[in-house]
């Protein structure tokens, strides 16, 4: 048998009382008896478990005197952190509810540093509070890491051990850096303010650098700050710049810290960059507007484009973004000559020079009828247009036209060429259309149908082939000068003296009345001819004879009136003295007769 005392502890009242029992248990693999070393409690039995008790309840005793006396040690140091360099402030208070005396220690325990640094006998009386402030212990190398400081009150009897501890707290060579820059924006050429703060202890001399844009800038560090003043390049680029600082001590601590801030962009160049300078009307041509910064790079923003001519009015006008092609078009019309193109953007403006180009070009629409030229340039149209039509009688259309810009010129083919089916082309007018088989009504007048018979046209109007015609075109021209030729030779032979007598009855009273013309033509033996009047169906001669042909053309008349005049001459001839024939164009009788000839028939 095994003896196990239990002891149950109560209080009451505040008056604390003991209670033991013992209890006897069987030898067991749970519950084995104590095996001394050096056999003094070997086969006690009984008499064994009696002296066991007693020195139970002996500690037992000291402890809960110990618990019935009151006192507390509070330790503390003044930062988390410390360089080296740095000293350690520590500050403890002690309190007691009965009086003490012995020895109040404190010791520094770092992850591989231990040292016990400070002791103070210390006496006090019963509720009596001691306040310490323990001189700064320094910094090492080897306290590197982390620590806390450890307080430990002991009295001399032993009777009281009171042990507290301090935050932990880390010992570093990093050194801490706050940075401050004066501002958040800056332009190009300004100033930069750059202040900061150093965060140790000692006073010793310290150096910082700053880096900023590839060069170091180098300042002392006094009373633990440090200024910079730095001038920004003009070509600086924008956006958000940093700034890089590093600090050194004598003691080994170092430390970095950064800050930034932003450089605006500022527009300082703008370029027109044109498709083309020298711009046709109605073609399209582009500008890029670019505008740059400080450092040359884009900027991005609106973009006005105008053109002006050379008084200043505005032609054309466009809105878009810088970096974007902007499209604009001259009006077809548009003068030649030289404009300005001026761009705005971000403040800037910048001008370039166009040059609308002289266009002398035209071009031709058809309706089924009529032909229409329309000047498509920009100044006056002034070349030959010509119509060429290709059907069983062929014809060349001449004209010489000149129409200004934006004009018309128009060509009634109904009015121009026999009615029939045509080809038609526009060889002088540049991309003109070719219209194949039209066919043309032939709304001419009667005379100008007849001259398209005999192969006599206008002078635009040339006939390059008849077909089925009586008279070829070529031979008709030819034809009409011959019998204009005979009929000039005729009134240049037979005139005489009788002739100009018979012009102007001035000479010879009365030779001009009908019985003076009687009695002449009895004694010539002639026969007699109707005057004038009678063929033209309005005197008062011969009315029966006019009246036996109402229905002569005109043609039989003017040939009547030929071999009338033919005859006239001739019997003059007989009985006059020859006389020198004077110029045609005296003639008044000859006159008429190329007028009657050659009225509403041009030819070329």
């Amino acid at each position: 048998m095994r003896c196990l005392y239990v002891f149950i502890v109560t209080a009451a009242n505040n008056s604390p009382a003991y209670l033991s029992q013992r209890i006897l248990l069987p030898n067991s693999k749970i519950f084995k008896p104590l095996k001394p070393k050096n056999g003094w409690l070997t086969k006690m039995g009984k008499s064994g478990c009696k002296f066991t008790l007693s020195i139970i309840s002996a500690v037992v005793a000291v402890l809960l005197l110990a618990s019935l006396v009151s006192a507390e040690v509070n330790v503390k140091a003044d930062k988390d952190v410390y360089n080296f360099g740095d000293e350690i402030v520590v500050n403890y208070d002690f309190l007691r509810d009965q009086d003490f005396s012995g020895l109040v220690k404190l010791s520094l325990s770092c992850s591989n540093f231990d040292l016990e640094f400070y002791t103070l006998p210390t006496n006090l009386f019963a509720g009596q509070k001691q306040e310490v402030s323990v001189p700064p212990l320094s910094i090492a190398s080897a306290m590197l890491g982390k620590c806390y400081v450890a307080a430990n009150a002991t009295s001399y009897d032993r009777l009281l051990n009171e042990s507290s501890t301090s935050n932990f707290f880390n010992v570093t060579n990093l050194l801490s850096v706050d940075v401050e820059v004066d501002k958040d924006l800056y332009l190009p050429s300004g100033s930069v303010e750059v202040s900061g703060l150093v965060g140790k202890s000692h006073m010793l001399p310290a150096n910082v650098v700053m880096a900023f844009q590839g060069t170091n800038y180098m300042a002392s560090v006094a009373n633990n700050s440090f200024a910079y003043s730095i001038r920004l390049p003009k070509n600086i680029k924008s956006g958000l710049h940093g700034i890089e600082l590093f600090i050194n001590d004598s003691y080994g601590n170092s430390g970095s810290a950064s800050g930034e801030f932003e450089v605006e962009s500022v527009p300082t160049r703008i370029v027109n960059a044109l498709s083309s300078q020298n711009i046709r009307p109605a073609q399209p041509f582009s500008v890029l507007v670019s505008v740059y910064d400080q450092a040359d790079d884009r900027v991005k923003s609106d973009a006005d484009v105008t053109v002006t001519d050379s008084v200043g009015s505005v032609v054309l006008s466009a809105l878009n973004r810088t970096f974007v092609n902007i499209t604009l078009i001259f009006p077809q019309g548009q003068k030649p000559g030289t404009y300005a193109l001026v761009s705005s953007a971000s403040g800037l403006t910048a001008t370039s020079q166009l040059v609308v180009e002289e266009v002398e070009e035209a071009a031709v629409s058809f309706d089924n009828k009529t032909v229409v030229l329309k000047n498509t340039g920009n100044v006056n149209y002034a070349k030959k247009f010509n119509i060429t039509l290709s059907g069983q009688k062929s014809y060349v259309i001449e004209h010489d036209v000149e129409i200004a810009p934006g004009e018309v010129f128009t060509v009634d083919l109904t009015n121009t060429v026999s009615e029939d089916s045509y080809d038609i082309s526009f060889p002088t007018v540049a991309d003109a259309p070719v219209v194949e088989d039209v066919h043309l009504e032939d709304n001419r007048p009667l005379i100008k149908k007849t001259s398209d018979f005999l192969g006599i046209t206008g002078r635009a109007v040339k006939l390059t082939g008849t077909g089925t015609g009586k008279v070829q075109a070529k031979f008709a021209p030819l034809l009409l000068f011959v019998i204009i030729a005979v009929l000039a030779f005729y009134f240049v032979k037979n005139r005489g003296k009788g002739g100009k007598d018979y012009r102007d009855g001035s000479s010879n009273k009365g030779s001009s009345t009908p019985q003076f013309r009687e009695e002449r033509n009895a004694q010539s033996g002639s026969p007699r001819f109707a005057p004038l009047s009678t063929l033209s169906g309005d005197g008062s001669g011969d009315k029966a004879a006019t009246q036996a042909q109402p229905a002569q053309s005109r043609e039989e008349a003017v040939e009547a009136r030929i071999r009338q005049i033919i005859e006239e001459k001739r019997r003059q001839q007989l009985t006059r003295e020859p006389q020198k024939p004077a110029s045609l164009r005296e003639d008044p009788q000859a006159q008429k007769f190329v007028r009657d000839m050659m009225k509403d028939k041009p030819f070329r």
